[in-house]
């Protein structure tokens, strides 16, 4: 009985899957066929995924479970390796290394700075004066007003700042104490605190 439930979901499963691609399933009749449509579904997908969208309405205002959820900066999750970096971000501009610390590497770009601690994000470094910062696919103004509308209150404040948690995401301002602006932003792991 198990297997014809597994064998239902099975064929249940590809038949919802071309329906959804557009494609009746009657109509590929060929291997050549079969891949054209899924090379035409992939680059779709990945466009889809790749959209960046702008906030229509203030991110703070929206329901909790709609909240942004700092599950990526610049396209960079707390997850990504340099590989990973590399291949959303191309080669960075220079690679400098912690004559301190072992198995430190910063990468350093246009608009970031990413470190990574034994190939993993360590946190990623927004400088100031960069205009916007794109978190969770949405173009935020890197200010603490910007920050705080999209956001709302700050989750927790130091001697050097505000900060935002999400989970076991922190995105942390840094704010310059002689005139109040942001001095830079980092996004890193709860865990490195």
């Amino acid at each position: 009985m198990k297997n014809i439930i597994l064998i239902g979901c099975i064929v249940g499963s590809l038949i919802g899957f071309a329906s959804v691609r557009g494609v009746p399933i009657d109509t590929i009749d060929s291997p050549a066929q079969a891949k054209e449509s899924d090379e035409a579904s992939v680059e779709t997908l990945f466009a889809a995924a790749n959209k960046v969208t702008t906030a229509s309405m203030n991110p703070a205002s929206m329901p909790a479970e709609k909240q942004m959820q700092l599950g990526s900066v610049e396209g960079i999750t707390l997850y990504d390796s340099q590989k990973d970096a590399i291949a959303k971000l191309g080669e960075p501009l220079r690679v400098t290394e912690d004559p301190h610390i072992a198995g430190l590497e910063t990468y350093h770009y246009d608009r970031m700075n990413i470190v990574f601690t034994d190939g993993i994000v360590d946190f990623v470094e927004i400088p100031p004066g960069i205009g916007s910062v794109l978190i969770d696919g949405i173009r935020i103004p890197a200010s603490v007003e910007g920050m705080k509308q999209a956001f709302g209150e700050p989750d927790f404040e130091a001697e050097d700042g505000v900060g935002f948690t999400r989970g076991e995401a922190v995105l942390k301002l840094f704010i310059d104490e002689s005139n109040g602006q942001l001095a830079a932003i980092h996004y890193f792991h709860i865990a490195s605190v």
